[in-house]
């Protein structure tokens, strides 16, 4: 007997690796009326990828509790009825400090880290509401999460150096956004100052509260 869940993600895996073609194809046609049309369907099918994986993880659940009923284990079967489903898998998430936690859904991202420089984390998007204010997201505090199986494997903290607004579909909003560390700030001002007085270290730290980055100082 087959699994429905199972069958449907096998179609839906089939069906990603077809976008990831035609996505390949585009950038090389330079047929830029196509990237809205696969965007949205990328997240259509993410979104069903996600429901399918909870349903089987709820089928594997309903199993269990069948096979506890029928042993007699009824406390032991209410337990796990009562309980939440753990998430599976490798999940990344997006938290804009300045606003509900559950805003952003990630697409896709691109970390961009080199010795000597400050990184730079590209996010891809979407949201249920559309037009935020840009002043709500641009050089405040992000948290973006990397979770394998409910597992946090590492968290990326920074501010927001670029927010913009992208198209809007099925309901959803995209938006797109860079991260940066704090300490990046330090590098968009010039300027000639003496300081009388002060050691290496109290420089540094007077310049780096400057930026509100005492945690550097």
């Amino acid at each position: 007997m087959t699994s429905l869940p199972k069958d449907a993600l096998k179609g839906i895996s089939s069906t990603k690796d077809v976008i990831e073609d035609v996505s390949d194809l585009v950038e090389l046609t330079g047929e830029k009326k196509l990237s809205k049309p696969l965007s949205d369907i990328k997240t259509v099918v993410g979104n069903a990828e996600k429901v399918l994986n909870l349903s089987q993880s709820l089928q594997s659940k309903g199993k269990q509790l069948a096979t506890k009923l029928s042993s007699g284990k009824l406390l032991d079967a209410v337990s796990d009825l009562l309980s939440s489903p753990s998430p599976t898998g490798l999940q990344f998430t997006l938290e804009a400090l300045s606003l509900p936690a559950t805003t952003f859904s990630v697409i896709s991202f691109e970390l961009r880290e080199g010795y000597s420089e400050p990184y730079c984390l590209t996010v891809h998007l979407s949201s249920s509401l559309d037009r935020i204010d840009a002043s709500q997201v641009l050089d405040q505090k992000v948290k973006f999460t990397v979770w394998q199986s409910g597992k946090v494997e590492r968290v990326i903290s920074g501010i927001v150096s670029s927010f913009t607004e992208g198209e809007s579909g099925f309901e959803q909003t995209h938006y797109f956004l860079e991260i940066r560390p704090a300490l990046w700030r330090t590098g968009l001002r010039r300027n000639a100052r003496i300081f009388q007085q002060k050691n290496l270290q109290q420089i540094l730290t007077a310049l780096l509260n400057e930026h509100d980055i005492p945690h550097y100082a």
